[in-house]
């Protein structure tokens, strides 16, 4: 009850002294973003992919006492655990799986506007920036599309900047509890998205360059954090060796960007937050680098000066945005040239929060516009109101065209790949068809993603002949696995698909010569096949 009082007597003391203003602002600007979130994913969901379909078979899983599985039952080691336990919770309470998903998606971007405004306006002290900054962030296509989608990206985008304005709340106040707090937050960010380790290095850099006290001192405070963030994401890696004998997931086969390709690729996606889609890439890429540049090394070395000098002022504050930013894309560039991972954008994503935390700190350090605290006049709303506005008229168009593609055909999470959340899939001849007979045996698909999304349906994956996003051949042991099950008298299907079909699978023509499979069913979307060997007399479906 004691500590209840004193942050009664907190909330009052910052009422009266003109913060509320910001928390205004930050609660209307939260429940505009949901809002936003929930309009774009009311006509088909959450938008939909195969990773979609992993994380919510885990989920499933998990509320049915099988553990973190994969979707063939199997240990679930591709990702981390934390998006599909949060989503097992709000199964266990009845909800839906896309439903849970999309509920998460909407209260995870509403959380992280308000932190958004409220960590700027604290590091800005400036009414009109943090308008702005929160303006952009609410009505970001890119933030949006992120939140609408049944994906890790919003949970750990949320869970990342909050591990970030914890950091700079440590750095501020000089109290251990903030970064106890940072590196609690930071361990459940790893627990969501494997690349959250940024933020340990994150955490130790900003530690060591802004740690009030001597150097002994921020050194302890910094390996003092990093012990506490890895040691989750340690167990959960000791569970996987234990389950599968396997880190991270099967291997994905060697990348097909070279350094420079993927570092061009990211920063052009990183261009086109800001920048019109219609330049070329390597224009838009030549703007990030010189948006990340002027973000970032202007508050690390201002806050570098004025932690020499003993205070705290904006460059401090923003100084963990600066860090992340810094560190993050540069990891994301090396993990895409060293391995097979997804397309540039979805991964650049979490840093978008915090790159609009340090802009805001940049131009905060060169201007004076309407304060957060103390009296305001009429000139300093009509400077914030002609700010919002203009930050409105500047995003609302992209964000309308968005809005309209979503209502008409649906959500595409990662562009380039099969997306399930769209009218097509919704009316699906091949799914209704499987919907209404099951078959019963060992099923085969291309896209064994969908089937359990939208069936429930355990299918194996078809043999690939290259690794995903590779040009690194796999062992042919796949395509003799898939030869030797069609040799079995069990039923054996084929579910192929005509949208979901990569070009690093073997075709169903080679699968055809390959083995002896018999049509089964056509449909203007994909086919069912069967296995020779297991034909006895007259195909009869089971009604």
């Amino acid at each position: 009850m004691r500590q209840l009082d004193q942050l009664y007597k907190r909330a009052a003391s910052h009422m009266r002294s003109g913060l509320h203003p910001l928390w205004l602002l930050a609660l209307a600007l939260a429940v505009s973003g949901a809002m936003v979130v929930f309009w774009v994913t009311r006509s088909f969901g959450p938008g939909t992919e195969a990773d979609s379909a992993t994380y919510l078979a885990a989920a499933r899983h998990l509320r049915m006492g099988h553990g973190f599985a994969d979707i063939d039952g199997s240990p679930l080691t591709i990702f981390p655990p934390g998006f599909p336990a949060a989503v097992a919770v709000f199964e266990w309470l009845g909800v839906g799986s896309l439903a849970a998903a999309r509920v998460l998606g909407v209260a995870a971007f509403g959380l992280l506007v308000a932190v958004v405004v409220i960590w700027t306006g604290r590091a800005t002290s400036s009414l009109t920036l943090t308008a702005v900054i929160g303006v952009v962030t609410t009505l970001s296509v890119p933030l949006v599309g992120m939140a609408s989608s049944a994906l890790s990206e919003p949970l750990f985008a949320l869970l990342v900047i909050l591990g970030l304005v914890f950091l700079a709340a440590a750095v501020d106040s000089g109290r251990p509890r903030w970064v106890l707090a940072a590196a609690a937050v930071s361990g459940a960010a790893e627990l969501t998205r494997y690349t959250g380790i940024v933020l340990v290095p994150t955490g130790i850099v900003v530690l060591v360059l802004a740690w009030p006290g001597g150097t002994a001192t921020r050194l302890r405070r910094a390996l003092a954090f990093g012990g506490v963030a890895l040691a989750p994401l340690i167990l959960w890696l000791v569970r996987n060796d234990v389950a599968s004998g396997v880190l991270f997931g099967e291997y994905r086969g060697r990348s097909s960007l070279t350094l420079l390709a993927s570092a061009k690729a990211n920063f052009a996606a990183l261009g086109n937050w800001f920048s019109p889609a219609s330049l070329p890439a390597t224009v838009r890429a030549l703007l990030a680098v010189l948006l990340l540049a002027l973000a970032c090394a202007p508050v690390i070395v201002i806050a570098w000066g004025e932690q020499r000098g003993g205070r705290c002022g904006t460059a401090t504050m923003a100084l963990p945005a600066a860090v992340f930013v810094a560190l993050y894309v540069p990891a994301m560039i090396a993990f895409q040239a060293a391995t097979a991972l997804d397309p540039p954008p979805r991964f650049l994503l979490p840093a978008f929060a915090p790159l609009a935390v340090a802009v805001g700190a940049v131009l905060a350090l060169g201007a004076k516009p309407a304060p957060v605290r103390g009296r305001r006049t009429s000139k300093d709303a009509l400077a914030v109101a002609l700010a919002v506005a203009l930050a409105v008229a500047a995003c609302l168009p992209r964000l309308a065209g968005f809005i309209e593609t979503s209502q008409r055909t649906g959500l595409v999470p990662t562009p380039g790949t099969p997306a399930y959340s769209t009218a097509a899939w919704r009316n699906s001849p091949l799914l209704d068809d499987l919907r209404s007979h099951p078959l019963v045996g060992h099923l085969w698909s291309d896209d064994p993603f969908v089937l359990s999304l939208r069936l429930g349906l355990v299918a194996s994956l078809t043999p690939e002949r290259t690794y995903y996003r590779s040009p690194e051949p796999t062992d042919n042991q796949e395509l003799q696995d898939f030869v030797h099950d069609t040799e079995d008298s069990m039923p054996v299907f084929v579910i192929w698909t005509t949208r979901s079909s990569l070009p690093n699978y073997y075709t169903v023509e080679d699968l055809r010569r390959a083995a002896c499979l018999v049509s089964l069913r056509h449909f203007p979307d994909g086919d069912i096949y069967q296995s020779c060997r297991s034909v006895v007399g007259p195909l009869v479906r089971k009604p």
